[in-house]
């Protein structure tokens, strides 16, 4: 039986549950998403455990995504957006506060999260700043020929080639990293280096779009400082730092 499938009979089993009255309803829910195994359960899954706080079993969840199904491109690039924003969120926690005491530094790291995405990662970290900060951006409007509204200013379209920029987070990280890199002009050659504190280079990783998100998976990577370069044309635009804690 396909997940499809699964979805009135487990329902029933959940409306079942609910009659006894005998656990939370995130937990209902948990147990109803574990039964049913499409992707969209797996998020939906993920995000009960984050509601219970217990981001070790969300975290879970999504890495083991690939072993239950054939990830495309996007769906892959989401789910390590999701790794790396329950890794921020894990960061949030391990300091005894919670996403409604968040520094303004730690804001902008959400707001690099979301960038111009409208899938789970994004539109969970959106959740945040809008409850709690009111930072909110306006629906799809559902006109397919209009473009997304968003919180962000396009730069270049107020007069002038917008600045090259970098976004690392969450910084310091532990487990995965994601830079965020914006370059506000034609690309050529565009690469994101990575080099170690001897100067070494560890990654050379070719960029394909003007604005993009780059995950890097540190597990393997020793404590310490690494710097993040952003080049295009074979110029120097930016440098930032990562700091890597065990």
């Amino acid at each position: 039986m396909n997940g499809a499938a699964q979805i009135p009979r487990n329902t029933n089993l959940l409306l079942e549950d609910y009659g006894t009255d005998r656990v939370d309803q995130v937990d209902r829910l948990s147990a109803l998403m574990q039964l049913i195994r499409t992707p969209a359960a797996r998020y939906a899954n993920a995000l009960t455990y984050l509601q219970q706080e217990d981001l070790e079993a969300a975290k879970a969840v999504i890495e083991d995504l690939p072993e239950e199904h054939v990830l495309k491109v996007k769906q892959e690039s989401e789910r390590w957006r999701m790794l790396a924003l329950i890794e921020y969120l894990q960061g949030v926690k391990t300091n005894g506060r919670s996403v409604a005491h968040l520094t303004i530094d730690e804001q902008e790291a959400l707001e690099a999260i979301i960038a111009d995405e409208r899938d789970r990662p994004a539109t969970w970290a959106q959740n945040i700043l809008c409850f709690h900060y009111g930072k909110c951006r306006a629906p799809l409007t559902g006109d397919a020929k209009a473009a997304p509204k968003s919180r962000q200013v396009n730069k270049r379209a107020e007069g002038g080639a917008a600045q090259a920029s970098m976004r690392i987070y969450p910084n310091p990280a532990s487990k995965y990293a994601t830079v965020a890199v914006h370059f506000g002009a034609e690309l050529e050659q565009a690469v994101v280096v990575v080099q170690d504190a001897v100067g070494r280079e560890m990654l050379r990783i070719a960029v394909q779009y003007e604005d993009q998100q780059i995950l890097l998976d540190t597990r393997d990577w020793p404590s310490g400082t690494y710097a993040i370069r952003q080049e295009n044309g074979g110029k120097v635009l930016t440098v930032e730092r990562l700091v890597i804690e065990r």
